[in-house]
């Protein structure tokens, strides 16, 4: 029997999907090292003298993947991988075509250090690599437990020599330098606990003595890169990793920044390099040590020159592409994939470093070009910014409130009656005092469907009513604050003109819900146009909302029109 006829035999007995996998990798890892079963025992089995069972079909699959060459034993074995990851191995079993890109980034070198689970991949294909091409390479793996015996077992199937660090990713040990190294943390993982991250990388984080609070385990991946990593490294982190300000995130960017080390930050779609992901996430491209780069080059590996759709529109890498010649490929200034950054403008953006803050490249000079025609002030400035509160349902309570969600504005750009109804009490009453909508609020999405804006319209119920309107926790109230005499309606076609929406869109980030940070709310510039101006664009805003009227009515008689008709007529009550 081949391999695959095995494989399909197996498929019908008891054991899992994974539990194959799991004890065919085991099996053959033993067989090579010679501490399996003699395979006289399972001999008869191959040829089909007797039924076999489980476990001699899995002693019979692992002896004839070792026989097979060394091509199709890694062949076979990464398609059993593949066809579980998402199940089972999803933590640490990468895409294939990523993972080869990823030793594209590393290059050659004769001393190679694999960080972390999600690392297995690329290290089980480097030192393949490595033994195929004969050339001598030193290969250390710091990972977990059940990683590191996985690899360890491939490393007996394909007879590689690779050295397990016996101490946890960060703490290193053995060989103190290499010339590459990926590191690949684990997403969000709170070190806030792990008392053996050394002082010397604590110190990177403006930690000392030892306590600290919450710290995620890629920010410690940051400082340890930074302290121990001397030659060119590759880091991976989630999106939220590059703007989040939380506890020491943002000491960790400005030390990354400041280190002269960073050359490049790539961001890569959901599903494109993990398994079993719809977070966004990016490559750090750190130099050795003593390199000092004063731009910083951000590339956007989604951009359809390199990244395709595939069914359910996930993301994958395409074909021919090879991530390691961006980085240094000379750029005209006029792509949209690409963009050197000096490091003071980075520093302006308080050390962000997400890609879509440096590529909204059309939008941010059409805005600038529109700002340089008037008068602008931020829009703190003009405006009282309301962060609504929560407000929970309480049986009984005397006052309605119905709070508006992005949904809620409609086409118009109108705030509809809100979907949500929630009665309560006097003292709750009182707390959402604040956020009852008024005319001519002007409401804007800063978590979620960011940048969704919507005008309150006149009709809403007033002060004093035992019903309000109130804003939802994913919108931020915009009150003009007068002085400017900035029309309400001239706000929110500035913030929702598409270009600006854009703009907006670049400055959100977040792992799993975008959030558009307060102080880039604040500080957007926002043009003020002079009294000539504003009366046009008001006169433009009732215009539209005529027709927006007119296209309502038209709706309504042509469903009029088409119930009057058979079979409609006949299928309603006379009430319909």
């Amino acid at each position: 029997m081949t391999f695959h006829e095995i494989l399909n035999n197996l498929r019908g007995s008891s054991l899992s999907s994974s539990q194959i996998v799991t004890a065919i990798i085991e099996t053959a890892a033993n067989l090579n090292k010679g501490e399996g079963e003699d395979w006289s025992d399972t001999a008869s089995v191959a040829y089909g003298h007797e039924q076999p069972s489980s476990a001699a079909l899995i002693q019979v699959a692992a002896k004839a993947l070792l026989d097979s060459p060394l091509e199709l034993r890694l062949s076979d074995v990464c398609a059993m991988l593949d066809a579980n990851a998402s199940r089972d191995f999803g933590e640490f079993w990468i895409r294939q075509d990523a993972a080869q890109e990823l030793l594209g980034l590393l290059g050659n070198a004769q001393s190679a250090r694999f960080s972390y689970p999600a690392s297995l991949r690329p290290a089980l294909l480097f030192a393949i690599d490595r033994k195929t091409y004969a050339q001598p390479t030193i290969i250390e793996y710091a990972g977990w437990e059940q990683d590191s015996r996985i690899l360890g077992q491939l490393a007996a199937i394909f007879d590689l020599d690779i050295k397990f660090s016996k101490s946890n990713p960060w703490t290193r040990s053995g060989q103190p330098y290499f010339d590459v190294e990926l590191i690949m943390p684990p997403f969000g993982f709170d070190m806030s606990r792990a008392g053996d991250v050394p002082e010397a990388t604590l110190s990177h984080l403006g930690v000392f003595g030892g306590r600290h609070g919450r710290i995620s385990s890629e920010t410690v991946a940051i400082a340890d890169a930074l302290q121990n990593a001397r030659g060119r490294t590759v880091l991976a982190v989630t999106e939220g990793a590059l703007f989040r300000a939380v506890g020491v995130e943002a000491i960790a960017r400005e030390e990354l920044v400041h280190s002269g080390r960073l050359h490049a930050v790539m961001g890569i779609g959901p599903s494109m390099m993990f398994q079993n992901t719809s977070i966004n996430t990016a490559l750090l491209l750190l130099s050795p040590k003593g390199t000092s780069h004063a731009a910083i080059r951000f590339v956007n590996l989604t951009d359809e020159q390199f990244a395709s759709r595939r069914e359910r529109g996930r993301l994958e890498i395409r074909k021919g592409v090879a991530w390691s010649e961006l980085p240094a490929v000379e750029l005209t200034g006029n792509e949209a994939f690409a963009r050197d950054i000096d490091v003071l403008s980075i520093k302006e953006e308080g050390y962000t470093l997400t890609i879509d803050r440096y590529l909204d490249r059309h939008a941010r000079d059409a805005i600038a070009q529109l700002l340089a025609k008037s008068e602008v002030a931020e829009l703190s400035e003009l405006v009282e910014m309301i962060r609504p509160a929560a407000l929970t349902q309480q049986e009984g309570g005397e006052y309605i409130v119905l709070e508006a969600a992005p949904a809620d504005i409609a086409e118009n750009g109108n705030v509809s009656d809100p979907s949500r109804t929630i009665s309560v009490d006097r003292v709750q009453f009182r707390k959402a005092a604040n956020q009852v909508l008024r005319p001519g609020d002007v409401l804007i999405a800063f978590k979620g469907a960011v940048g969704k804006v919507g005008i309150v319209p006149d009709d809403v119920p007033a002060d004093g009513s035992s019903t309000i309107w109130a804003a939802g926790q994913s919108l931020m109230i915009l009150r003009l604050k007068g002085r400017h005499k900035l029309s309400p309606h001239v706000l929110y076609e500035y913030l929702s003109d598409e270009v600006v929406q854009e703009h907006l869109k670049s400055l959100a980030g977040g792992s799993a819900i975008q959030t558009i940070a307060m102080k880039d709310l604040k500080s957007l510039a926002i043009p003020l146009p002079d009294k000539e101006t504003q009366a046009k664009v008001a006169a433009a805003v009732a215009e539209r909302q005529a027709l927006y009227r007119q296209i309502e009515q038209l709706k309504a008689q042509i469903v009029t029109a088409r119930r009057s008709n058979w079979p409609h007529a006949e299928l309603r009550s006379p009430q319909d």
